[in-house]
């Protein structure tokens, strides 16, 4: 594997910019003393490693189910935004009107779990999570309210504990979106995990401090660590899509299931527990009764 972590790169080059810089006035500062030597060393062993475990059969497929998972939601977030171009008022909905902020965000995530900024990763994540549940519950309940009305709307709701209450409460569902409950559970359960990466938090300080007792500090996580955050990106991804396509209406989402997911069978999103249960909402459709006969 040729590539390596630009991330774990730069922060080698700042060591050795600090030694060339730094003057030391005396021993506890001195950057050619033995504690030095040590430290290099350790690093430079653990960078071996790095790329070791990076060429590996499992670290190389870890990388490969995140990409395939950032495009297939960028692949469905694109979708979802041609497809709200086929209904009057699209831009006054907010997830349409400003989705290149999800995208941005998708792909800061993708960049930050490959650089081993896990951390920041997650915090991306809520951001993601965040904007699909108020722009959504916008959208979707006061559908018919001007662009201006809801971006007071969006201003005023503060903070965001009470969003979710509000959204737990008022949120439309199509009506054969099955256990709504439990996916509202689901969302405020995800929010909560990832709300402990905003702030310090002893949560973070005790994952810092497991992960530094499994030689794996800050960029240098292992395979089942890359698979972790993998499977937890997955999982918040597929919490929002059913919120954004329900911004679509039941027919609109429901013609981009038909008309694309059901033919491509490696979305990955067809192993989604909510995608899922959002794509039996439209099993009415003529092309998939057809399917069936």
């Amino acid at each position: 594997m040729n590539y390596f972590k630009t991330f774990v790169n730069w922060i080698g080059n700042l060591v050795n910019l600090a030694k060339m810089r730094i003057k030391p006035t005396n021993q506890n500062l001195d950057l050619d003393s033995d504690l030095y030597a040590e430290m290099q060393g350790l690093r430079e062993e653990a960078v071996k490693n790095q790329k070791k475990e990076m060429s590996s059969k499992e670290y190389l497929a870890a990388v490969k189910n995140l990409e395939n998972i950032t495009v297939d939601f960028i692949l469905a977030l694109r979708m979802a935004f041609l497809m709200s171009s086929r209904f009057e008022g699209h831009a006054n909905f907010l997830v349409f009107r400003y989705f290149d902020l999800l995208i941005e965000a998708v792909a800061s995530v993708h960049f930050l779990i490959k650089e081993g900024m896990l951390n920041s990763a997650k915090r991306e994540l809520r951001y993601i999570l965040e904007t699909s549940i108020k722009l959504s519950f916008i959208d979707v309940v006061y559908t018919d309210k001007s662009l201006k009305w809801k971006k007071d709307e969006l201003k005023k709701r503060t903070p965001f504990s009470k969003w979710l209450e509000v959204w737990k409460s008022e949120f439309i569902f199509f009506e054969d979106f099955k256990e709504a409950v439990e996916f509202k559970n689901a969302i405020k359960s995800a929010y909560g995990d990832l709300s402990q990466e905003i702030h310090i938090s002893i949560q973070q300080l005790e994952n810092y401090e497991s992960r530094s007792k499994k030689g794996e500090p800050i960029g240098l996580e292992k395979s089942k660590t890359f698979a972790k955050i993998t499977k937890q990106t997955f999982q918040v991804y597929d919490l929002c899509l059913p919120l954004i396509y329900h911004c679509l209406g039941l027919s609109l989402a429901g013609d981009i299931f038909t008309l694309n997911f059901d033919d491509n069978r490696n979305w990955k999103f067809h192993k989604g527990k909510y995608t899922r249960r959002l794509s039996t909402c439209f099993d009415y459709k003529h092309e998939r009764q057809n399917r069936k006969t």
